[in-house]
């Protein structure tokens, strides 16, 4: 095919009676548009249950024995000490002598002990219920799906997700 016949001659072109054509191309360009495609409703409840928890309770209670020790004299009345749990205080009398004397009759001693026991308590507590409902874009609920929040006691950790 003579690409010359008919068209008008390039005086440019170092070869004469040669054409020269101009070559196009198209290019492809994408883009993206948001599209609603649902809605979705979410619903809180509060559940009230009763909830039973062990609970141990300390109390503390003393022991007061009376030994009676030997005669010591002393000169000044003993302070009181502790012997490990026990807290003594020395008991004086004066005795009617020629001299006047302290002597220690006997200490008190008092120990402390301590009693542990578990006392079961109860009472109320909520736990909160999430319902989400998907909706379609005409406002047609497909789907009501419930999930649970309840505090993992043990750990502390919130989040347990389920159906009911």
């Amino acid at each position: 095919m003579d690409v010359t016949r008919g068209a008008a001659e390039n005086p440019d072109s170092p070869q004469q009676g040669k054409m020269t054509v101009g070559l196009h191309q198209e290019y492809l360009t994408a883009k993206t548009r948001e599209v609603v495609t649902g809605i979705a409703q979410v619903r809180t409840s509060v559940v009230t249950e009763n909830e039973e928890l062990s609970v141990p309770v300390s109390r503390e209670f003393v022991e007061v024995d009376r030994v009676v020790v030997d005669d010591r004299e002393v000169d000044e009345v003993p302070s009181p000490y502790w012997d490990g749990d026990t807290f003594v205080v020395p008991v004086v009398e004066e005795e009617i002598v020629v001299v006047k004397r302290l002597v220690v009759r006997e200490e008190v001693r008092v120990t402390r002990h301590r009693k542990t026991k578990n006392v079961v308590v109860d009472g109320e507590v909520r736990r909160q219920r999430v319902d989400v409902v998907q909706v379609d874009p005409h406002h047609r609920v497909r789907a009501e799906i419930p999930i649970e929040t309840r505090s993992d006691s043990n750990t502390g950790r919130h989040g347990h997700v389920g159906n009911d």
